[in-house]
């Protein structure tokens, strides 16, 4: 019983502790990588191959302007989450409302430096208006 009971408010206090996020709006200023198709010049040694380039890696960032500044952050995919990068990034636009957490889970890390740099996981991406 005792085990049943530690189950149960273990239970509660995730689904209680999930609603602690700290959350800000903003307006998307930038996108940059998944689908963007973004190409740079290849590079050898320092030096310019001409007619080369080297397509960037699966990466995707945004760069976010909200009330108390701008945010810039890598998107990145949860293993359980069915937002994969490729999908978000053909889904939002430049210029979409969005909604986006600025913590973690428990609310008592935030996932911005104080430059307002940091990381985002997909499903914590809300577009709360379209452009």
């Amino acid at each position: 019983m005792n085990k049943l009971l530690r189950t149960i408010l273990a239970g509660t206090a995730a689904i209680t502790l999930a609603g602690c996020m700290e959350y800000q709006t903003g307006t998307i200023v930038k996108e940059y990588g998944a689908n963007n198709d973004r190409l740079i010049p290849s590079q050898i040694s320092g030096f310019f191959i001409s007619g080369e380039t080297v397509k960037i890696g699966n990466s995707y960032v945004l760069q976010i302007k909200a009330d108390d500044g701008i945010y810039t952050a890598s998107i990145l995919k949860d293993s359980d989450s069915p937002v994969t990068l490729e999908a978000l990034s053909l889904f939002l636009k430049e210029g979409d409302k969005i909604k986006f957490a600025t913590t973690n889970l428990l609310g008592m890390h935030t996932r911005f430096n104080k430059n307002k740099v940091g990381i985002i996981y997909s499903r914590y991406i809300e577009v709360l208006s379209e452009k």
